[in-house]
């Protein structure tokens, strides 16, 4: 079995970089006011090297990096914090949203589709056809909602061409 990387998605949901959204690559990933971090807030609030998220133990963690305001998850002051999709990390005045996709893709019936039985009056091909089909269905309507409805930002999380996911889009229906 391959090894699965996770992603995180996160959003500046207030502060002077509302809007902006950027997926959290390499092994650390830092945020704060300095240029040289990987997400950098224009606030006054924001410490130089605020906050470090690193992959660990299946998921993601954040950590304070000695900022001068502290950091906040969910409304508690953390120095270290695993997070979860749908968190809020609170820096300063700055708020960020923390998006963090399910790996599983099993269809809205809550069915696995390694279960799921085989059609025997197809051929290989149309059968094989008919699974690309159904998957990339699944995994176009999953990753516009992980975006929520955002083309943009569900072809960063996809890491695929905006132009495709909209034409993907178009071809399923949704």
């Amino acid at each position: 079995m391959a090894a699965t990387r996770q992603r995180c998605m996160l959003r500046v949901a207030a502060g002077p970089n509302r809007g902006k959204e950027v997926l959290v690559t390499g092994e650390r990933f830092r945020v704060g006011k300095s240029l040289d971090n990987d997400l950098v807030l224009a606030d006054e609030t924001v410490s130089r090297h605020h906050v470090d998220i690193v992959q660990e133990g299946g998921g993601f963690v954040v950590r304070d990096m000695g900022s001068t305001n502290g950091t906040i998850v969910d409304g508690a002051r953390i120095r270290e914090a695993f997070l979860r999709s749908g968190a809020t990390i609170t820096i300063g005045r700055v708020r960020i949203q923390v998006h963090i996709p399910v790996e599983r893709l099993d269809d809205e019936a809550g069915q696995d589709p390694r279960t799921t039985q085989f059609d025997s009056t197809l051929t290989f091909r149309e059968s094989k056809e008919k699974w690309v089909q159904e998957f990339e269905r699944r995994y176009v309507a999953w990753v516009l909602k992980e975006a929520e409805g955002n083309i943009s930002s569900a072809a960063r999380l996809a890491e695929m061409d905006r132009k495709y996911l909209h034409k993907l889009k178009k071809k399923h229906g949704l």
